[in-house]
């Protein structure tokens, strides 16, 4: 399943918005379905299987299959952790989310 939806398409499961509309009627990638997005792209790029970054976590593979789904949020305190695992900034977990939230999170 792809998380490039209509703008008021919820995940089935978690019910998070994928995406909303902005301004004008752009469409923007909330801080989640961006996270989502990029945790496994990243994951993927580094060869890294679930296992490995939910060994890094502390979690379950399951809870990383479910932050990469959309369904589960990433908690601030893993965020850290996060970015260590996969090498990353947090602007770039972050990256394509809605610039308004970038900003005001000094991410831009």
């Amino acid at each position: 399943m792809s998380l490039r939806r209509d703008a008021d398409a919820r995940h089935p499961v978690g019910g998070h918005r994928l995406r909303e509309r902005g301004a004008y009627g752009r469409r923007v990638v909330t801080l989640v379905g961006a996270a989502a997005e990029n945790l496994r792209a990243l994951r993927a790029r580094r060869r890294l299987r679930q296992a490995d970054v939910a060994a890094a976590l502390q979690l379950d593979p399951k809870v990383v299959s479910r932050i990469e789904a959309g369904t589960r949020e990433p908690v601030i305190s893993e965020l850290p952790t996060v970015c260590r695992a996969l090498g990353c900034t947090l602007a770039e977990l972050f990256a394509g989310a809605d610039e308004d939230d970038l900003r005001a999170l000094g991410l831009l």
